[in-house]
């Protein structure tokens, strides 16, 4: 990452990294060196665990995700929720959540170059990071808040062949069971 996509184009930023994987003895030390040896150790800060998380990302500009396996990140969903852009790759889950050009920007793993560049310029453009923002929590709100999900888990119920359980299933089959084996001793 030099010189067009390096962190030395953006001296005025500052990288947090959340979560548990970044504040385990080995990983950290070697987060710490790749930082001293981009010339950014004073501008990169390794939270760990937090629980305030949402207030952590009301702080940011933008949020960068570059997995090269996933599932659904929760993470991508509360960046998202916390109306920020997000910046990630196309990988697992994630095209679920951050739609390219849209709520955020989709980079291939493995293009620190491309990923470098992607990140400048939604810094670069603050009417870019605030409309990816807002569509991005729009987004979550629509397809990944509690009462969607409840909508959807119904929908799949009355789709279903079979009628949903009742009480009574649950009743008949413990009747229905062998008694334990008792032990003596």
């Amino acid at each position: 990452m030099r010189p067009s996509g390096s962190p030395s184009s953006c001296p005025e930023c500052v990288f947090l990294a959340l979560g548990g994987e970044t504040t385990g003895v080995g990983p950290l030390a070697r987060y710490q060196q790749l930082a001293a040896d981009l010339g950014i150790g004073d501008r990169v800060h390794f939270l760990g665990f937090r629980s305030d998380v949402a207030d952590v990302l009301r702080a940011a500009d933008l949020v960068v995700l570059p997995s090269l396996d996933e599932g659904l990140p929760l993470a991508v969903l509360e960046a998202m929720a916390c109306a920020k852009p997000v910046v990630a790759t196309p990988v697992g889950g994630v095209p679920e959540a951050v739609i390219d050009e849209v709520t955020g920007l989709l980079v291939p793993p493995n293009e620190p170059q491309r990923l470098a560049s992607a990140v400048l310029r939604i810094l670069n453009d603050r009417h870019l990071a605030q409309r990816m923002g807002n569509a991005a929590r729009a987004r979550v709100q629509a397809q990944f808040s509690v009462p969607r999900l409840v909508t959807a888990v119904e929908a799949l119920l009355h789709r279903s062949p079979r009628p949903p359980l009742r009480h009574d299933d649950f009743v008949a089959v413990e009747q229905t069971r062998a008694p334990a084996p008792q032990t003596v001793a």
